[in-house]
């Protein structure tokens, strides 16, 4: 890291996660570009499998997954605690922010992300134990477009809060806590142990927390 006229100055090379890129990074990034002019970003949009091997292979300097991969040369750091809602339109008939049970639900049209996202192997297992009840299914692999397409039908989706934290308010969106069956969503912070952060990326990565730990506390009524 250096100093430029007072102003911290480096590179950050970050991985990040769908939900991470769509939910966070169109409101945190314009700030935290115009707080820090002289840091410049790279950033690489993957899955968590994908992510953990552009860590090893030094393509990313840190990334954010949902699964933290069990590699030995990986060091692994908890950054915050996330929860999974269901996300509809009012066409699906919910009264927005109240909490659900999805087993207490009819079966729903429900969009799932692709086998290579770490959600659908969690969404899957409670399928198949009954406690998620689904008359169809749709595949997606964009987290964009999974959110798009049940605004505008009676479909409906689960992902985590942080996908539609700045979406809560909206109309064109019911979004729902999932108090059972419990689906978490906890952000880990990945990168290589002989590679301690920058204090550019330890910039980066908090200011990335402190965001997550807000969304935490959102209200949802």
């Amino acid at each position: 890291m250096d100093e430029v006229s007072g102003q911290v100055a480096g590179q950050v090379k970050a991985g990040l996660i769908p939900s991470v890129m769509r939910g966070l990074m169109p409101i945190f990034l314009p700030t935290f570009v115009e707080t820090y002019p002289m840091i410049d970003i790279r950033i690489v949009q993957g899955f968590s499998d994908m992510l953990a091997e552009s860590v090893i292979n030094e393509t990313v300097d840190f990334a954010f997954v949902l699964e933290p991969p069990k590699h030995e040369g990986i060091e692994i750091t908890k950054l915050a605690e996330g929860s999974m809602v269901l996300i509809s339109s009012s066409g699906l008939g919910l009264k927005c922010g109240d909490p659900v049970r999805l087993p207490d639900l009819a079966p729903i049209n429900l969009v799932v992300p692709s086998p290579n996202h770490t959600l659908r192997r969690n969404i899957e297992r409670r399928i198949w134990t009954k406690e998620i009840h689904v008359s169809r299914v749709l595949e997606m692999d964009s987290v964009h477009g999974m959110i798009d397409f049940v605004a505008n039908s009676k479909w409906a989706t689960i992902l985590p809060l942080m996908s539609v934290a700045h979406d809560i308010k909206s109309d064109g969106l019911c979004i729902n806590p999932i108090v059972e069956p419990y689906l978490e969503a906890d952000v880990y912070l990945i990168n290589l142990m002989q590679r301690p952060l920058r204090a550019t990326a330890q910039i980066f990565v908090q200011a990335i927390q402190r965001e997550l730990e807000s969304i935490s506390k959102v209200d949802m009524q």
